[in-house]
């Protein structure tokens, strides 16, 4: 079970391994602040935890996956949704 502290950051996963989700809400929101705020999130975790991203910037697919090529780290997934998509992204040691 995950717990959950007002930044909406997980403090621990099941099996208490610690990991730190960001979640960054950038609807309505277009290029570049998406990929800022992402930018942003990514340096206050650790390498292996995630951030989620939820956009509905027709560009933002694209934008996101060049920016995980471009800065080292690890597009999860990415789910299209009823009006947004949604994006995880994991913080890799290489990042640029």
């Amino acid at each position: 079970m995950s717990s959950w502290c007002p930044l909406g950051r997980v403090q621990q996963a099941q099996g208490g391994i610690p990991i730190a989700t960001e979640e960054i809400d950038a609807i309505g929101l277009f290029c570049p602040e998406p990929i800022v705020r992402l930018g942003k999130a990514i340096k206050k975790i650790e390498e292996g935890d995630t951030v989620v991203l939820r956009a509905d910037d027709p560009s933002a697919p694209r934008d996101v996956e060049s920016w995980a090529d471009i800065s080292g780290n690890e597009l999860v997934s990415t789910a299209e949704k009823d009006d947004h998509w949604e994006f995880v992204i994991r913080k890799r040691g290489g990042e640029k």
